[in-house]
């Protein structure tokens, strides 16, 4: 359950925002923030206007938004966990930085797109985007990466929900033009912060690629192959977990890679507790042992 944010923007007069937010609200906000002209510098604007093909969502810098709710910045924190679990990202090893980017409201005809060469913050390998309770239509959200697209759309039960969608930095956005009503969204930067390699959906497309080639040329040899592979996990399952198919960390990140994958390619993944066993006669090999010579005091 997502709290109120008790969401607060410093922008000309506009102060503490209502929400579900109300049409009212949203004008007044877009007529003060256009009241107070560009809240971006010439060099953020310059490379907006390169890189990013806007229509005209209203947006408002971080540092002019806050929150007067203390619930909501753990809130951020947990989705920001859930969102790197989701998108394959280990936070064992460091979680990372979630940075607030701007407050953007959409308006009706407003829609937006971005590629993989817009300008980004140093580390950024991911966005988390929430969005806050406003009644809108339209606005349904593309995805795309690798020729592969994806769409979604939060429209339905816009007034009364929350929703969060995470994704990779490197991933093409593209929002449709807003058909009725305001959408109210907060874009954070997910930032890495320790010396391990960057997450990159690149690599795991790499990785996924090199599974399916295997997979494909063990399912189409005409010489015998072995009939199961067994994979160890980092972690020993409990039998519970197991049978809930209940995985942890890096371990719950590959089986749904490889489940995936495998499924794709006409293969059955499953999980299991094995067993090995020795048995037999142990061979003798000998004494090794020498005889020990007293020296001779007579």
């Amino acid at each position: 359950q997502a709290p109120n944010p008790l969401l607060q923007i410093s922008t000309g007069a506009i102060g503490t925002i209502g929400l579900p937010l109300s049409e009212p609200e949203a004008k007044r906000i877009v007529a003060q923030v256009t009241a107070a002209g560009s809240l971006a510098s010439e060099s953020e604007q310059a490379a907006m206007d390169q890189d990013i093909d806007t229509g005209g969502p209203c947006e408002i810098d971080a540092s002019d938004v806050h929150f007067g709710n203390p619930l909501w910045e753990p809130f951020v924190a947990e989705v920001a966990k859930s969102a790197c679990d989701t998108i394959g990202v280990d936070c064992t090893v460091g979680a990372p930085k979630v940075e607030p980017h701007k407050l953007c409201l959409y308006e009706p005809g407003s829609w937006f797109t971005t590629s993989d060469s817009t300008a980004k913050a140093d580390g950024m390998f991911g966005t988390i985007t929430i969005l806050l309770p406003s009644a809108f239509a339209g606005g349904e959200i593309f995805l795309s990466h690798a020729e592969r697209p994806a769409a979604i759309d939060f429209s339905a039960g816009s007034l009364s929900t929350t929703s969060v969608l995470s994704y990779y930095a490197d991933v093409t956005q593209e929002i449709e033009p807003i058909t009725s009503g305001y959408c109210l969204a907060l874009p954070y930067n997910l930032i890495h912060a320790t010396n391990s390699p960057q997450p990159s959906l690149h690599i795991y497309d790499i990785a996924m690629q090199k599974l399916w080639d295997v997979l494909l040329a063990w399912k189409q040899s005409i010489e015998q192959t072995p009939q199961k592979i067994a994979y160890l996990l980092q972690k020993r399952p409990s039998k519970e977990a197991l049978y809930q198919g209940s995985l942890q960390d890096a371990d719950a990140h590959k089986a749904a890679a490889l489940g995936k994958v495998a499924t794709e390619a006409g293969f059955h993944v499953g999980l299991a507790i094995m067993e090995c066993r020795l048995s037999g006669t142990a061979k003798h090999l000998g004494s090794n042992r020498r005889g020990r010579r007293w020296p001779d005091h007579s």
